[in-house]
């Protein structure tokens, strides 16, 4: 008999032990990248199914967090037998957010020849428009296993020997008074070679992600730069319109001319869009940590 009752009181605590390291477990989440999903139109008569590029979370000190989602790009195209046959030239992405939902679309099919009208309306109207489209968003937490400096490191540089693990990134800085976090894949990568005993760092790369600046949001790509010994360092290559003669190298006898007459001329009737812009994150603010579902 009293075996037995020790046999059920050692079992109970081993259940009582596993209840809690699952509890720990639960801590650690991140948003599910890997299966979450959007629906975009969900109340038209043609629906957009889509995963998910990205998470953008903020919160500013002792508020609640806010999210917003980025749909995967999308070519213009038409549902029919000749998709292609769509006459607009560019690509798009829906983005879900706590100001409402949006289309963002990118492509110099946007800017007309006429630069004295094109300078009367906003050009951006049809690049980023506001939709009354709703979007349907599956994207909850799931346990997610976060990896020290060391143990991201050793992962690549051992081949992922123990069986591949795919990898995703999760950024946090501050920016106008917000704590933003972004959730992405780490789908580029660098890091040195394991014979390399000089140089520890890891540089993933990433995009599309969300960059949002005075309240307005943007499509970019995000690296990070992270060593053992100093600050993490995040980047952001941001697509924004600029004129032609901005993206050229200051070289050659003309440039001074073009660049003298470049706001008020050639940027009316010049201009692209791309990823331009760079935004620098303060080291002091930055932090990058991988982790895995």
């Amino acid at each position: 008999m009293k075996n037995l009752l020790l046999a059920i009181l050692v079992v109970a605590l081993m259940a009582t032990a596993v209840f809690a390291a699952d509890q720990g477990k639960q801590l650690s989440v991140a948003p599910d990248l890997r299966d979450g999903f959007m629906i975009l139109n969900y109340n038209g008569n043609n629906r957009w199914q889509t995963g998910i590029e990205c998470v953008l979370v903020r919160s500013k000190e002792g508020g609640e967090e806010e999210r917003a989602y980025l749909s995967h790009e999308c070519r213009a195209e038409n549902v029919s037998a000749d998709p292609f046959s769509h006459p607009g030239d560019y690509e798009f992405v829906g983005i879900s957010t706590w100001n409402g939902n949006y289309l963002i679309r990118s492509g110099s099919c946007f800017y007309g020849f006429n630069p004295f009208s094109s300078s009367r309306r906003n050009t951006f109207g049809p690049t980023y428009e506001k939709t009354s489209q709703i979007f349907l968003v599956s994207c909850k937490n799931r346990e997610a296993h976060y990896l020290s400096f060391d143990e991201a490191l050793e992962l690549l540089q051992q081949n992922f020997g123990n069986g591949y693990k795919k990898l995703y990134i999760k950024a946090t800085f501050k920016r106008s008074g917000y704590k933003y976090t972004i959730y992405a894949p780490a789908n580029y990568i660098n890091f040195p070679s394991a014979d390399n005993v000089t140089k520890k760092y890891l540089q993933p790369i990433s995009g599309y992600v969300l960059y949002e600046d005075s309240g307005r949001f943007f499509i970019s790509y995000i690296v990070c730069h992270i060593t053992d010994s100093l600050p993490t360092v995040i980047q952001f290559k941001v697509r924004d319109k600029a004129s032609f003669v901005s993206t050229k190298e200051p070289h050659g006898i003309t440039y001074p001319i073009f660049h003298i007459f470049d706001k008020p001329i050639f940027s009316k009737f010049f201009v692209m869009e791309g990823f331009y812009r760079t935004e620098r994150m303060g080291p002091e603010e930055a932090q990058c940590e991988f982790f895995y579902y």
